[in-house]
């Protein structure tokens, strides 16, 4: 079944027969692309049954989205739930195989949620209102062993008892390369590693339920880099490639769709560049982020002062290096594309030069058969002055800009790194 919604569906459960807007009872199927929204519960997985669950969304249902009742095999990929008043997903004697998806809930629209109680009977639900157990992320009990992975698990249980992952009846979920808005692991979960506890995962817009990743998200390229035997869907959630130029794959049901790269600023004046074309290249955008603390940025043509509201740079070139000027220690993320041209043209004297490399470059290996007298950091002391045998830098470091002392003119080419 694919591209269907479901709303208002009125389905409850009673003397342990189940019924969901979509219910399972020993069978499989998949279900794809679909959206659950104000139903008393999305799908329901019972009795053995097996469905595979792809690219779905589970919006302000009332008891829950996804029940897996004695039904190990359900596998749960790339879907997203938010909102739901009960539970994003529940498990019971079931343990299902759940990859990049977002758990997560947003209360600014409890409206939706008080509205899809207005016809269910509530008197047969598991979480009743008055007990205040309602909104846990995932719910386990009665040996429930998923395998979570890739996913983001932030916010919920935002009640008084409520919780990201409840556990009880001896269920040992084992979470690996996925975030946690917690700071610890729950006690009994197995630790897989690679995780991300206690952070923001950075969406976009939650508050316009746009649960897609920031350029800032920590869960950018942190997912399980062998997708191996994931069933992965060649889309993501919104319909983009899901390994982003063939990956590493990112943390949740949404694939950020560029390159991102991270350039730490110290406090004071350092050398800045990139190694990648930003989406936008109007440096007012490029330095939103940290315009509170940015006093200046220049180059050899011009400068940005936005105190002054002076900016003749303009748009950002990746090919040139920058001076900035930062009132405190700040990280800057810059997405865009790899920078596939890779040679700079120096002139003969002093040039202010880029590193167009994801990783550090030899210096020697990179200057060799040209002119080169000195390169010097931005800010510090560190010189690299082959003619006396002298190097206090190491290596030309991603995201700086450096001072280079040519002889005459020449050219270099930034070479690719070692995978």
């Amino acid at each position: 079944m694919k591209h269907c919604n479901f709303e208002y569906s009125n389905a409850v459960y009673f003397n342990d027969i189940f019924y969901g807007a979509v219910s399972f009872n020993a069978s499989g199927a998949t279900i794809q692309n679909c959206n659950f929204q104000i139903c008393f519960a999305g799908i329901v997985s019972a009795y053995n049954s097996s469905p595979t669950l792809v690219n779905n969304n589970f919006t302000f249902n009332f008891e829950g989205g996804t029940l897996c009742w004695k039904s190990p095999g359900t596998k749960i990929i790339n879907n997203e739930y938010f909102g739901n008043l009960g539970y994003g997903i529940r498990c019971y004697q079931s343990s299902p195989a759940i990859t990049n998806s977002t758990i997560t809930f947003d209360g600014t629209q409890p409206d939706k949620i008080l509205h899809s109680r207005n016809f269910v009977d509530t008197s047969v639900m598991l979480f009743k209102p008055e007990n205040k157990n309602f909104l846990y992320g995932m719910y386990l009990e009665n040996n429930s062993d998923p395998n979570i992975q890739n996913t983001i698990i932030y916010a919920n249980g935002i009640y008084e008892e409520g919780e990201n992952i409840h556990l009880e009846g001896g269920s040992t979920p084992t979470i690996s390369y996925s975030l946690l808005s917690d700071s610890l692991l729950p006690a009994g979960a197995i630790d897989g590693g690679n995780n991300i506890l206690g952070h923001d995962p950075v969406f976009n817009d939650p508050s316009k339920l746009d649960f897609s990743l920031n350029a800032a998200s920590p869960c950018i390229n942190t997912g399980n880099p062998d997708t191996t035997g994931l069933n992965l869907p060649g889309l993501d959630l919104a319909g983009n490639s899901r390994l982003y130029e063939d990956g590493p794959i990112d943390m949740g049901a949404y694939e950020f769709q560029a390159m991102v790269q991270k350039v730490i600023l110290a406090q004071g004046w350092s050398g800045i560049s990139a190694f990648i074309n930003p989406v936008d290249d109007d440096v007012v955008q490029m330095f939103d982020p940290i315009i509170n603390d940015l006093i200046i940025l220049q180059n050899a043509s011009g400068m940005f002062w936005p105190e002054q509201n002076i900016n003749t740079i303009g748009s950002w070139n990746t090919h040139q290096g920058y001076q900035v000027k930062v009132a405190d220690s700040v990280e800057l993320f810059i997405a865009g594309t790899r920078e596939n041209n890779k040679t700079l043209q120096l002139t003969g004297g002093w040039n202010l030069i880029p590193v167009l490399s994801e990783c550090e470059v030899d210096m020697a290996g990179l200057f060799n058969g040209t002119d080169l007298i000195i390169i010097k950091e931005v800010a510090g002391w560190g010189i690299y002055w082959p003619e006396f045998g002298i190097n206090t830098l190491g290596a030309l470091s991603p995201g700086k800009a450096y001072f280079v002392l040519m002889g005459s003119e020449g050219d270099v080419t930034f070479p690719g790194c070692e995978r």
